[in-house]
Order: C-alpha cells, then structure tokens, then sequence
C-alpha cells in the first residue's frame, strides 16, 4: 500500500515537473519561434521601397514645395541669386532648406507607397525601409530643386554642400551655424508639410537682409531661431 502510494507521489510530481516544462520552457520557446516567423513574413510581404522611384516622386514634392514658396520673391530672384552666389551664409541657408525638404519628401513619399513599416514607428523602432540613394543622385536632386537660380549660383551651392556633406569641412562655428538653419528648416517645413500651416517664408527674408546689407534684420531673424 505504502509502495503504492509513493509511485501515485512520483507520478504526480513527474506530471506538475512536465506541465511546467512545458509552460516555462517549451511553449514561449514555441512562441518565439512564431514571432520571429510572423515578423520575417512581415517583412517579406511588406513592398520594398525602389529607390530610384522614390528619389523621382521626392523630387518633383520637394520642387512643388520649393517653387510654392519662391514665387513669392520672384520680383526679388536676381538679387537673392546674386547674393546666394556670393555670400556663405546665404549658402548655407539654401542647403539646409533644400537638404531637409528633400529628405521629409523621401519620407512622405516612403507614407504615399506603403513601404512604411507604421506599427514600428508607433513602437518606438525604425520603420521606414532602407532606401539607398547614392550622393551623386542625391545632389543631382538637389541641383534640380535648384533649377530658378543661375548656372553659376547652382554650381557654387553644390560646392557649399559637399564642403558640409562630403568633405566635412565646416569648423566648430560653421556647423553649429548650420545646424541651427538646419532646425529652423525641420521645423517650419515639417509645420508647412505635415501639419498644413502656412509656409514660412522667414529664409527668404533672411536672404533678402543679406542681399540688401541689412545685417541687423538677418541678426534678427537668427535670434528669432535661437
């Protein structure tokens, strides 16, 4: 009787230590094994993103986007040119616009294909697909963003972009600069893009300040920035 009862102990014990192998061990190993199946088929049903595609429809958003906001200086453009032509800071101004409008239209136009992974961004991870684009593409995009001002003018802001891009050249003071232009830029194009307000205009006075010698009213607008 008492062997009895002892093989009924053991059996139950081997029965409460198989349960709970299972349990602790076996079925979250099953369950991620699952998940990393369900996220592989994720990505393998998700479109990928052609990047020549996306660099042409980028393109002709940011440039919708560009001329919007020009055209209203058009009476101005000669000497906004010439003052870009010349001037580094006014350089500097067009390259962190042009720069940051065409990389929000690569992300827009990533949202318009599907190729954007929401549930990632929602978690706090990367969602949009890998797309490589090429330096000589990119500033071939941007020296069609470019295309109102003059030969000359396009030539010296491809030069000004490698300089900050390429060579990384810029000293402390340059790339600080830069980088507050560059704020400003997401900012107010992320305002105008994303969230429909109206577009800011603000840079094209700044050139215009610089154009004209007024120093005070660019400082103005500098400090306005932070």
């Amino acid at each position: 009787m008492g062997d009895c009862m002892d093989g009924q102990a053991i059996g139950a014990i081997g029965g409460l230590i198989v349960l709970a192998l299972w349990f602790f061990v076996i079925w979250p190993a099953i369950k991620r094994g699952l998940g990393k199946a369900a996220s592989s088929a994720g990505d393998a049903f998700r479109p990928k993103a052609d990047s020549t595609e996306t660099l042409l429809l980028a393109s002709a958003k940011a440039r919708s986007v560009f001329n919007g906001q020009i055209d209203a200086y058009s009476d101005n453009w000669e000497k906004i040119d010439l003052g870009v032509r010349t001037g580094v800071e006014n350089q500097m101004m067009v390259v962190a616009m042009s720069v940051t409008l065409l990389n929000i239209s690569i992300q827009d136009v990533a949202y318009d294909m599907g190729t954007v992974d929401r549930v990632r961004l929602m978690e706090g991870r990367d969602g949009f697909p890998k797309v490589k684009i090429s330096d000589d593409a990119f500033r071939a995009a941007l020296r069609d963003l470019w295309d109102r001002f003059t030969p000359a003018t396009r030539l010296n802001l491809d030069m000004r972009y490698r300089y900050l891009f390429r060579q990384r050249l810029a000293s402390d003071t340059e790339a600080a600069f830069f980088q507050r232009l560059t704020n400003y830029a997401t900012q107010s194009l992320t305002n105008e893009m994303a969230y429909g307000a109206p577009p800011d205009r603000r840079w094209l006075e700044f050139l215009t300040d610089l154009a004209d010698g007024d120093v005070e009213r660019a400082r103005r607008f500098l400090d306005d920035i932070g």
